[in-house]
């Protein structure tokens, strides 16, 4: 990694908040539901488990969002320096208001598939495509967004 880093994608606390309370919300909602409704057991068993799945997707979020990304002149990494994005690997961005873009975020289009790979809040990698933002701030996502966007024309 280099150690010119250009630009930084942080968190939003508020949104991050309410991104973990809307998570714990559904969970609790789901759960109360399947205890107190007059709905078959299976739908019970299956509306806990679901909220249950909240909880954990909540938790999740709430570990991933602790992070940021740094975008170098090598690409994008994580805040342990792990390797997100190498820029030599990146076809296209995608700002669109179209796009199947997290919000106030970017798609970025790679040359090869990559494995899966999930940072809820943050990012999400699936094939060919990853996906930068959800509780991220507007700016600083643009501003990185940007500077792929010139980068790429650099190398082309």
């Amino acid at each position: 990694m280099s150690d010119n880093v250009l630009a930084i994608i942080e968190v939003s606390q508020p949104r991050r908040w309410i991104g973990v309370g809307m998570h714990y919300f559904i969970g609790l909602l789901l759960i109360y539901l399947g205890w107190f409704s007059s709905l078959g057991v299976l739908f019970k068993m299956m509306l806990i488990c679901l909220g249950f799945c909240m909880f954990w997707a909540g938790k999740r979020m709430y570990n991933a969002t602790t992070g940021w990304l740094e975008f170098t002149e090598n690409g994008l990494f994580n805040e342990k320096g792990e390797v997100v994005v190498l820029l030599k690997n990146i076809v296209g961005i995608d700002r669109g208001i179209f796009a199947f873009k997290p919000s106030n975020g970017f798609l970025i289009t790679l040359k090869s598939p990559n494995k899966f790979s999930w940072e809820p809040g943050l990012w999400w990698r699936i094939g060919r495509r990853l996906g930068v933002g959800g509780v991220t701030h507007v700016g600083q996502a643009k501003v990185v967004a940007d500077l792929i966007s010139i980068k790429l024309k650099r190398l082309n």
